[in-house]
């Protein structure tokens, strides 16, 4: 962890740009904002519908991804929207986490489980009725029930 850059530090702002799903699966840097890599342009653009509050401080911006590649190209892109004092964590929240920072559990929240038991995501789209999707016990993607019985024997 390079000095100066710490979650607590009141004039950073450590932007999550990863799926809510790798959030809940790996954690995330304590008091970061979440922000899906897809949604990230229509919320820094202050004429947006969408626009975030939080892109209008005065602060530094620290994104960070997995692996750095997303958070790369999402400064990049920040940047030539206008939005200044951006920076992004080189190699990503997986460095971040090999070079001893804090991590901080993300727990999914909310009344949405429409596939069946674990953590779902918001419904949309649907899903077929033979795909569940796995509790937080289980790893592994999402797979035909029928499948399953077949790979458990």
């Amino acid at each position: 962890m390079k000095e100066g850059i710490h979650p607590n530090y009141r004039d950073v702002v450590f932007v999550d740009l990863r799926d809510i799903r790798e959030l809940w699966r790996e954690g995330t840097v304590p008091n970061s904002f979440h922000a899906p890599r897809g949604m990230l342009e229509f919320w820094v653009d202050s004429e947006s519908p969408y626009a975030k509050d939080v892109f209008k401080q005065p602060k530094k911006f620290v994104f960070f991804c997995a692996a750095g590649w997303r958070s790369a190209l999402s400064t990049a892109t920040v940047k030539e929207m206008g939005l200044e004092n951006v920076a992004h964590i080189d190699g990503g929240f997986s460095a971040w986490k090999a070079a001893g920072g804090p991590v901080a559990p993300v727990e999914p929240v909310g009344p949405c489980r429409p596939c069946g038991p674990g953590p779902s995501c918001s419904g949309w789209p649907p899903r077929p009725s033979w795909v569940r999707i796995p509790s937080s016990r289980e790893a592994g993607p999402w797979i035909p029930t029928r499948w399953r019985v077949i790979l458990a024997a």
